[in-house]
């Protein structure tokens, strides 16, 4: 028969889920920062939303983008941080939460911009992509991964 479920598991996909979104609401602040000062022109989740759309739809409108970044950044800034809430637990590696995170938003990091991301050909891999952008993104994925870290992570202290 089916195993039952361990509530434990439950709660550590929602403490990550969680840090998560935080750690993403945290994220595209910075990378907004960034864009301020020149360090990014269209900011990666909006430009990987937008490629994405585009391959459904010749010309989505401004709003259709803008709603596109921030649901599927949000939602894989939670489903990053639901599986870091269980995998962490379950491995119960005593190290702080928020090295854990960071960690964790440095591996987020090297999938997505030097993984998945330029395979799609969505944007360039971090050895040929603009001065300045790969740092600013793998330092944001850190902060993200830190925030991940100190709320999913609270429960164990």
């Amino acid at each position: 028969m089916g195993r039952a479920i361990d509530w434990s598991d439950v709660g550590a996909l929602g403490e990550g889920a969680l840090g998560g979104l935080v750690g993403t609401a945290a994220f595209t602040g910075w990378m907004k920062g960034a864009q301020r000062v020149g360090l990014l022109g269209e900011l990666p989740p909006r430009k990987i939303a937008r490629v994405a759309l585009e391959s459904v739809t010749a010309a989505p409108s401004k709003t259709a983008v803008d709603w596109t970044t921030a649901v599927t950044h949000l939602g894989f800034g939670a489903a990053t941080g639901a599986a870091f809430g269980v995998i962490s637990r379950k491995l119960g590696v005593p190290v702080s939460p928020i090295a854990q995170g960071a960690v964790w938003g440095g591996l987020v990091w090297a999938a997505s911009y030097a993984g998945w991301v330029p395979a799609l050909h969505i944007m360039p891999s971090p050895k040929r992509d603009r001065p300045g952008r790969p740092w600013v993104m793998f330092l944001g994925h850190l902060v993200f991964g830190g925030l991940l870290g100190a709320i999913a992570g609270t429960r164990r202290r």
